[in-house]
Order: C-alpha cells, then structure tokens, then sequence
C-alpha cells in the first residue's frame, strides 16, 4: 500500500509574448536615394578595375631573382 500523497501538478508556462510589429517602409524618397548611390557605386567600379592585363597578357619578363634559397621558419 502507498501511503504517501501524489505528486503537484506542475504550473503551465506563462504564454509567448506578443510578436514585435513589423517596421514600416522607409519613403520611397528614402529609397530612391540609396538606389541612386547603389548605381553610382556600381557604375564607378566599371570593369577596368578587374582587368589585371592587357589583351597580349603580361609582355614583362618575369621577376625571379631577389631572396635566393632559403629555410623554411629560420
């Protein structure tokens, strides 16, 4: 025979909160300006800035002299 009581029911967690509201949408002043700057961005990097030789590519001898032979981690 068992004596002894039952055990408590446990307490149910409080609910979530409320979920945050959504921000509002900047004007559409606000965005045309950082379109503009995007574009503006984009159009000054142009491609010459990713072109690293010319169309014959590199015509200078290479460079091999300078440090000689030498240990790794000395």
């Amino acid at each position: 025979m068992c004596m002894g009581g039952s055990a408590p029911t446990p307490v149910a967690p409080a609910p979530p909160p409320d979920p945050i509201p959504a921000p509002e949408q900047p004007d559409a002043g606000v965005q045309s300006a950082a379109s503009n700057a995007r574009a503006k961005a984009a159009a000054a990097y142009g491609a010459s800035q990713t072109i690293l030789t010319g169309s014959q590519g590199l015509v200078t001898p290479p460079t091999t002299t300078g440090a000689g032979k030498s240990q790794l981690g000395a």
